[in-house]
C-alpha cells in the first residue's frame, strides 16, 4: 500500500492537570477521519511526542490504534537519539492496526549524527520491521542537513525506506530534485508546514502532506481537488484557509492548533506541555483575539463539526 494523502500529526491533548486526556484524544481522532483526512501519523513533534514518558507513549498507541480500527492508515513516530531505543519503540509499535513508523535522524541537543550514522540507523530500524520506514528530513528540528543524494540512496537502497517526510527550507524545489532521482516511483513523499505550501508541492511531485490536526478538511480537500484534476479547486480551498495557516505558522505553531480544536469543543483543554516551545511567540490574549477571528473567517470544520455531527 502506498502511502499518499493528507496524514494530519495528531495532537496529544492534556487535562489542565497535565494528564494523558483519553476522551478527547478519541473525539480527535474521529475529527481527523471524518474530515476526510487519508490517514494519521502521531508521537510525531507536532503531537508533543518529545515531551511523553515511554508509558504515555505505550498508553497512546493503543488508545488511537484502538479508536482508528483500521479506518485509515496509521503512522507512528518513533524518532530517539539511541539506535537501540528507536528500535525497541518500532518494535512496540509494530502492531496491527500501524502501517508504518517515522523517525527524524538521530540527534542529541547540538550534537547530530553523521550521515553514516544517519544511514545506519535507518538501515538498522529497516532491517527490525517489516512495514514500511518514512524518514522525517526536518533539519529544523534534527539539526542534520540531509541532501538530495543522501534522501535518494535512503529510499533506493534501504528496502523498507518507503517514504520521505521533506520538511526544510525551499521544501517544493526539494521535492522535486528527489523525485527525479529516485528509482523507484513507489516511494511517497510527504511535505509538512502546516500545508502552506501543499500545492507547491503536489507541483513538484508530493504524494501528501502531514499538517497539524486544525485543519485536516482544508488539506484533505487541496488534495482530493488537485488528483481530480480541479486546480481551481484546490486553490480556492488554499486561498480561503491561507491567512490564518499563515498566522498559525508564524505566530502561535505550538499553541494555534489546540486552541482551535478546544473553540469548538472537540478536545477540552488547549494546554502544552511545559516548557512549550517558541518562547520568542507572546502568546497572549491579543494573539488569541486575532485567532479566534481568522478561525471563524475561515469557516473552518473545527468549530461546527460537533454540531454537524449531532445534527447526523
Amino acid at each position: 500500500m502506498k502511502l499518499e494523502g493528507s496524514f494530519p500529526v495528531l495532537m496529544t491533548p492534556f487535562t489542565d492537570e497535565d494528564k494523558i486526556d483519553e476522551v478527547s484524544q478519541r473525539r480527535l481522532v474521529d475529527f481527523l477521519i471524518d474530515a476526510g483526512s487519508h490517514g494519521i501519523t502521531m508521537l510525531a513533534n507536532g503531537s508533543e511526542g518529545y515531551a511523553l514518558s515511554d508509558k504515555e507513549r505505550s498508553q497512546l498507541i493503543k488508545v488511537v490504534v484502538d479508536q482508528v480500527s483500521g479506518r485509515v492508515p496509521l503512522v507512528v513516530t518513533v524518532s530517539h537519539f539511541s539506535t537501540r531505543i528507536a528500535i525497541e519503540r518500532s518494535l512496540e509499535a509494530e502492531i496491527p492496526g500501524v502501517n508504518a513508523i517515522m523517525s527524524l535522524p538521530p540527534h542529541f541537543g547540538v550534537r547530530p549524527a553523521s550521515l553514516d550514522g544517519v544511514y545506519e540507523y535507518y538501515e538498522m530500524l529497516s532491517e527490525a520491521v517489516s512495514i514500511p520506514v518514512i524518514v522525517q528530513d526536518g533539519p529544523g528540528s534534527s539539526g542534520i542537513q540531509m541532501p538530495v543524494e543522501f534522501l535518494a540512496k535512503l529510499a533506493d537502497n534501504i528496502e523498507n525506506v518507503k517514504a520521505l517526510k521533506i520538511e526544510t527550507k525551499n521544501t517544493p524545489p526539494k521535492i522535486g530534485e528527489v523525485k527525479k532521482m529516485l528509482k523507484d516511483d513507489d516511494v511517497s513523499i510527504f511535505g509538512g508546514h502546516g500545508g502552506i505550501v501543499f500545492i507547491e508541492e503536489l507541483e513538484r511531485g508530493s504524494n501528501g502532506c502531514m499538517p497539524a490536526s486544525d485543519i485536516p478538511e482544508v488539506t484533505a480537500g487541496i488534495y482530493d481537488a488537485y488528483k481530480a484534476g480541479e486546480k481551481e479547486k484546490a486553490e480556492s480551498i488554499y486561498n480561503q484557509c491561507l491567512p490564518y495557516m499563515n498566522f498559525y505558522l508564524h505566530c502561535g505553531i505550538r499553541y494555534a492548533p489546540k486552541e482551535v480544536l478546544k473553540m469548538g469543543g472537540i478536545i477540552r483543554s488547549s494546554r502544552v506541555r511545559s516548557p512549550g516551545l517558541g518562547a520568542e511567540v507572546k502568546w497572549d490574549e491579543e494573539a488569541k483575539k486575532r485567532l479566534r477571528y481568522l478561525v471563524k473567517k475561515a469557516d473552518l470544520l473545527a468549530l461546527r463539526y460537533l454540531d454537524e455531527k449531532r445534527k447526523g
